[in-house]
């Protein structure tokens, strides 16, 4: 039944045309023409089998002689006559083209043809336009305009004139009263050794060399004995200078290395004390400065009796100069 369905839906679809446009009519169509052979169909399933039960029920079977008699020696066995009801032809139903119907139809599951989605149209690639890009013209920018430079005036030029390092003092033949720097003690031939004690530092009784600064060898062994002294000797009526290490260098091995080390320690009013030729002296601190190491002012007299004490700064070079200015208490 199956297969005479498909036939028939088949062929109903090859009458319509295959256009792309009737899909959805032929679809309508065919679900149209199911829906109504099913319902023939079950209908006429539905009255045949009514009437074969109700035909059933009323066949009986009669025997036709009494079986509690003894049957005679020359019985003969009668057969049963068993009525045979004629046959029903089934119904066909026209609805549209001719269909052949078998007497047991099974209902069918039909599925329905899918519906072809809609395509979308290829695009269309158009050919892309050659556009000519505009060439800007080239501009040439206008020569600059000539400058007139001057003619330079020739003009004298001084002769230079030797300038002396600041950083070296001059040096001047000792001799008493001078007003400019002396590096080497004045009026100290005779005097020999004395000694200072600055009590705010701990040091007692240090040994004082009157020296030369101008020959390295004599103020180093000078100073491996204590500190040395430059310009007047004190109690002269002019500047005494009295220098010494602060940094114990490697080149240089004795007890006094470091003796004026501490010497950014003193504070105005420290007192400082010589013992000079059998009578004490007593010192004042008023000052305290940093100064370059060539500053020619450490060693120049200015004709007033003061004391200085000076060493290398900061510790462990030889840069500068810490310098301690003191005035005499008589």
């Amino acid at each position: 039944m199956y297969s005479i369905l498909t036939l028939a839906i088949a062929a109903l679809t090859a009458s319509s045309g295959n256009g792309d446009g009737l899909v959805t009519n032929m679809a309508y169509q065919e679900q149209s023409l199911l829906n109504h052979f099913v319902e023939q169909m079950m209908s006429y399933h539905d009255t045949r089998i009514l009437a074969l039960r109700d035909e059933t029920a009323a066949f009986t079977l009669e025997p036709l002689y009494n079986v509690s008699e003894p049957l005679a020696a020359n019985t003969v066995e009668i057969q049963p006559t068993v009525e045979v009801q004629p046959t029903i032809e089934p119904v066909v139903v026209n609805s549209g083209p001719s269909i052949s119907v078998l007497p047991a139809p099974v209902k069918p599951t039909v599925t329905p043809k899918p519906i072809a989605a809609a395509t979308t149209p290829k695009p269309v690639v158009l050919p892309r336009p050659v556009t000519s890009v505009p060439v800007a013209p080239r501009v040439i920018p206008p020569a600059p305009t000539p400058v007139a430079i001057p003619t330079p005036v020739a003009t004298s030029t001084p002769a230079p004139v030797p300038a002396v390092p600041a950083s070296q003092p001059q040096l001047v033949p000792t001799q008493p009263r001078t007003s400019g720097p002396v590096l080497a003690a004045v009026n100290s031939e005779n005097i020999g050794t004395y000694s200072i004690s600055i009590p705010a530092l701990g040091l007692q009784n240090i040994p004082v060399t009157p020296t030369d600064a101008r020959i390295d060898a004599k103020w180093k062994d000078d100073l491996k004995l204590g500190v040395g002294q430059l310009l007047y000797p004190p109690a002269s009526g002019h500047k005494t200078v009295i220098f010494g290490h602060s940094s114990n260098f490697s080149y240089v091995r004795s007890n006094f290395n470091e003796v004026f080390k501490n010497l950014n320690r003193l504070v105005i009013g420290n007192e400082v004390f010589i013992q000079f030729q059998g009578q004490q002296l007593k010192y004042k601190v008023v000052k305290q400065e940093v100064v370059g190491a060539n500053t020619s002012s450490i060693v120049t007299d200015y004709g007033r009796e003061e004391l200085v004490l000076f060493t290398c700064w900061p510790y462990q070079t030889s840069r500068e100069r810490y310098i301690v200015y003191l005035d005499r208490i008589f």
